[in-house]
């Protein structure tokens, strides 16, 4: 093959590499591709339903109540996080009640009781939803209803559960976690074609070098690269081109 043309080849072997990786990096690697507008969406989604919990435990203050009152207290678990997977947080409900007939404020004997428990899990999505599992108490219920009303304006959120089973608190098999496989194969196929590219580049380096040695030498054809060697004229049998200061 004249070296021209093998010249050519690799250029066009070269291009289609680049583009491959443009492309990887554009859907799965890059601020704008896929995980990362679903990992910034879902981040917002739970911002949002974090900080509803957040301001109600701050609402729900931590006092005691006086002589013939009860008072709803709200604390977070602490088992709040946020990853490319999605995140969960929630809240426990608990009655002080201070309207028993044995009640001594002296004594402080006052009555606690659960009230129950709210908690939100969202998966790593382009469209995430915030998912809303209480316990069926009044106080839970409340404030779970008040999420939802208070979310699903600028959020898909939603009341999925009124009960808790292990499955509650583990994210879902959403059919869109090809979201977090699919910045990995970005990664894995982006770098091994990074490793072709770079290997290429060398051989082009290195063809491109031999084919200037090859012109200077002015055995070859300047125009395709065929050996003239042998050739009784001064125009190429390959080309046609005519050679000069041969």
């Amino acid at each position: 093959m004249p070296v021209l043309q093998r010249s050519r080849k690799l250029k066009i072997v070269l291009i289609g590499f680049a583009a491959l990786i443009l492309v990887l990096y554009l859907v799965g690697l890059s601020p704008i591709g896929i995980p990362a507008v679903a990992h910034q969406r879902t981040e917002t989604a739970f911002d949002a339903a974090k900080f509803f919990l957040d301001s109600e435990c701050a609402r729900l203050a931590n006092v005691l109540p006086n002589a013939g009152e009860k008072i709803l207290k709200a604390s977070s678990s602490g088992l709040a996080w946020r990853d490319h997977a999605g995140g969960r947080a929630d809240i426990y409900l608990e009655e002080i009640d201070a309207t028993h007939e044995d009640f001594d404020v002296t004594l402080a004997n006052y009555r606690f009781q659960q009230a129950g428990r709210v908690v939100f899990v969202v998966d790593c999505s382009l469209n995430p939803v915030i998912k809303i599992h209480h316990t069926d108490t009044p106080a839970a219920r409340d404030i779970a209803s008040r999420m939802v009303a208070a979310l699903d304006t600028n959020f898909n959120a939603k009341i999925v559960s009124t009960n808790f089973t292990p499955r509650n608190f583990e994210f879902t098999n959403s059919p869109e976690k090809w979201i977090q496989k699919l910045r990995d194969v970005s990664v894995a196929i982006a770098f091994w074609a990074s490793c072709c590219l770079l290997l290429i580049i060398l051989v082009l380096i290195g063809d491109y070098a031999l084919e200037r040695k090859r012109r200077r030498s002015g055995v070859y054809c300047t125009s395709c690269g065929y050996d003239l060697r042998g050739t009784p004229s001064h125009r190429c049998s390959e080309c046609g081109t005519i050679q000069q200061g041969l």
